[in-house]
């Protein structure tokens, strides 16, 4: 297996999402790689690789949290959004606006679990090693 800092993910790539605290790992597909500019931190400036993978629908309940950004379907396409409210049945999502940022408790769509395309993996929080 390969980890996140020395290998580049493709689209299709078998992963391993394990957890840095290591109690918790999950199996997916690559769906995205993007490389987005990071927010201006002072005095800091720089661009993010951010992955993007799809799990099975047990896997969604259990890894995500309030805030996670997710490609999901909605009215037929599919958009990158941000979740501001999670239940057993259905989540609901803010479109992602980098310009306006996230706004808790505030959404646009209700959707459920299986209209999920994938999930933003963020290599700070996790290992991600190609299978």
């Amino acid at each position: 297996m390969s980890e996140t800092s020395n290998v580049s993910f493709q689209p299709g790539d078998i992963v391993t999402i394990l957890d840095k605290i290591g109690d918790q790992s999950y199996q997916g597909k690559m769906i995205r790689r993007n490389v987005e500019l990071k927010i201006p931190k002072i005095p800091q400036y720089g661009f993010e690789v951010q992955y993007f993978v799809k799990f099975d629908k047990a896997s969604y309940k259990s890894i995500l949290l309030q805030g996670w950004h997710i490609y999901a379907s909605m009215v037929g396409q599919i958009k990158r959004c941000i979740i501001t409210s999670i239940s057993d049945e259905e989540l609901k999502v803010q479109l992602y606006d980098p310009a306006n940022g996230h706004l808790p408790l505030q959404y646009d769509y209700t959707i459920k679990y299986e209209n999920i395309d994938s999930i933003l993996i963020s290599p700070n929080a996790f290992t991600i090693t190609k299978v």
